[in-house]
């Protein structure tokens, strides 16, 4: 639903969660560098060579966890399918929903900004009701309706016509049957349109070079969880893609596991990089005191915004870490700065470099 932005005069986003109606999330001040990442993989298009040459699964692309819950308030009471089961009961109590609400938001700005700031990975949870049929974006607790973060999508798209985006729907909860998947999936697909979604049958890869995909015509590679479901509608399946979650809350270890899942991902699938902290009980009681910090798991990513320059730093003395580097995802994905976007779109230059020292020294 097209929202406005009383202060800025800019359109905006508002969507009304399951729980209550949040607020409009507007667009940033326009900008120089908003308008140059919005359209970077055009820019890379009309370029001979380049970015828009290397494979899909070997791009370097900015993405964000938990895309859809910058909608989460404390408004936010319906439980999702992820919601621990002790936490339940006490959802509708206010302390509780709010320190909820600071621990489930991962993102700041709308799925429609995180485009234009250059972000092309969508991670997508989804709650269905089987009774209404409504569905719903989720984590730990429902926010948007599914069919307004596809509008989004779709908002981007009709402005940027050369831009691929990756959405990958890899939590499912409450749709319990075949045709519980098959209204999700209708949904997606409908709203974004058939000829802009990837087909499983066309000869589009996850190898298959950017610039193919662009001429093709296809801007979408939906991923939907229920491989059935994925075949039934003609898209792509998880089979296509690897994440591995790091379970950590510490800086080290979570950048020594993005580097040892990137030198052992498989060749011909996409690859999502999670540079994410993972909470301990320790700090969502932290929640309670505002005064504490991290209060929020907004507060607590923030070291992580920067690991891409230093995953940069290691790339530069070992090639093939630099080519396995695909998705990368990160909590709070967008600053005043760009800083995390920035430095994963800044990696592609090298690769493309990388990737001409490759077929030159290649034998024969």
């Amino acid at each position: 639903m097209a929202g406005h932005d009383n202060e800025s005069g800019r359109a905006g986003w508002c969507g009304c969660c399951a729980g209550g109606c949040g607020p409009a999330v507007t667009d940033m001040v326009a900008s120089d560098a908003v308008e140059r990442l919005s359209s970077w993989m055009t820019r890379a298009y009309r370029e001979a060579g380049g970015i828009a040459s290397l494979p899909l699964n070997e791009l370097a692309l900015p993405g964000s966890h938990n895309s859809a819950s910058y909608a989460i308030t404390s408004c936010s009471t319906v439980p999702a399918g992820d919601l621990g089961d002790s936490i339940r009961p006490f959802l509708k109590v206010p302390p509780v929903s709010a320190v909820i609400s600071r621990w489930t938001k991962c993102q700041r700005y709308s799925v429609f900004d995180q485009l234009r700031h250059g972000i092309r990975y969508i991670d997508a949870r989804v709650q269905y009701c089987p009774r209404t049929r409504a569905m719903s974006m989720c984590h730990g607790v429902c926010c948007i309706l599914l069919q307004d973060c596809m509008r989004q999508i779709r908002a981007f798209l009709d402005s940027y016509p050369q831009e691929v985006v990756i959405v990958d729907f890899n939590h499912v909860y409450g749709a319990d049957r075949d045709d519980h998947h098959d209204d999700i999936v209708r949904e997606v697909v409908n709203i974004i349109g058939r000829d802009r979604v990837a087909r499983q049958s066309s000869c589009l890869r996850p190898m298959t070079p950017l610039r193919e995909f662009i001429d093709s015509g296809v801007q979408v590679v939906v991923i939907y969880d229920e491989a059935r479901a994925a075949e039934r509608a003609d898209i792509w399946d998880q089979s296509c893609i690897l994440s591995s979650w790091p379970n950590t809350d510490s800086y080290d270890r979570v950048l020594a596991h993005a580097c040892e899942q990137a030198r052992r991902r498989e060749a011909l699938k996409l690859h999502v990089m999670q540079l994410l902290f993972t909470p301990e009980l320790k700090h969502i009681r932290n929640g309670l005191l505002r005064w504490r910090s991290p209060s929020s798991i907004l507060r607590f990513a923030k070291p992580l915004r920067g690991a891409p320059a230093a995953l940069f730093a290691k790339c530069r003395e070992d090639p093939d870490l630099l080519r396995n580097l695909n998705v990368i995802i990160v909590d709070d994905c967008i600053d005043e700065d760009h800083t995390f976007v920035e430095a994963t779109l800044a990696m592609n230059a090298f690769k493309v470099l990388n990737a001409h020292a490759s077929v030159e020294h290649a034998p024969g």
